[in-house]
C-alpha cells in the first residue's frame, strides 16, 4: 500500500512540474563535496557564517604555524580578514586526486588544492596537501580537524 501511495505522488508530482527526486549521495560523495563547498567558502570567497556552520568549535589545525591552531575563533578572524581584504581577483579553485575514508562517524578527506588566480593579467597557482578530518552526528557533518602544507616544488612553496 505505501508504494502505491509513493508511486502515486511521484507521478502526481511529475505530472504537477515538479523535479524527480534527487538520488541519494552516498556519505563518501557527502563529505567530497562538503569538502569542496567549505575550501570554495575559505579560498574563493571567504565566507565566515559558512565555515562557522560546518566548523566544530573545538576544531584543531596545523597550518604553516609553528604550533597547533586551536578552535574556531582564530580561523573565524582570518575569514573575516581574508574577506574584507577580497580585491575581487578571479580565483578558481580544483581539487586534485580527492580520496575519502570513511570510519564509522568519522571521515578523513585528502586532496591537493590547486587555486588559481589572475590578477591585473597576472597568473598564479599555488598547491597545498590539505587533510580534513569530518566527524558526523545528529547535527550533520562538522569538521573537527585539518592539515595543510605546501606542495615542495611549487612556486608558492
Amino acid at each position: 500500500m505505501g508504494r502505491f501511495f509513493f508511486t502515486l505522488f511521484l507521478v502526481a508530482g511529475l505530472a504537477a512540474g515538479l523535479a524527480a527526486p534527487v538520488t541519494a549521495q552516498t556519505p563518501e560523495e557527502e563529505v567530497q563535496a562538503l569538502t569542496r563547498e567549505l575550501l570554495e567558502n575559505i579560498y574563493l570567497h571567504p565566507n565566515s557564517e559558512f565555515y562557522a556552520a560546518y566548523v566544530d568549535v573545538d576544531v584543531t589545525a596545523y597550518e604553516g604555524t609553528p604550533t597547533r591552531q586551536d578552535g574556531l575563533d582564530f580561523h573565524l578572524f582570518m575569514l573575516r580578514q581574508m574577506a574584507a581584504a577580497d580585491t575581487g581577483t578571479a580565483k578558481h579553485l580544483e581539487l586534485l586526486n580527492p580520496k575519502v575514508q570513511l570510519y564509522g562517524d568519522v571521515a578523513i578527506v585528502t586532496a591537493t588544492s590547486q587555486v588559481t588566480s589572475v590578477q591585473q593579467g597576472e597568473v598564479a597557482v599555488s598547491y597545498l596537501h590539505e587533510t580534513r578530518v569530518w566527524v558526523h552526528s545528529e547535527d550533520g557533518w562538522k569538521l573537527v580537524h585539518f592539515h595543510k602544507s605546501p606542495v615542495p616544488g611549487t612556486e608558492d612553496d
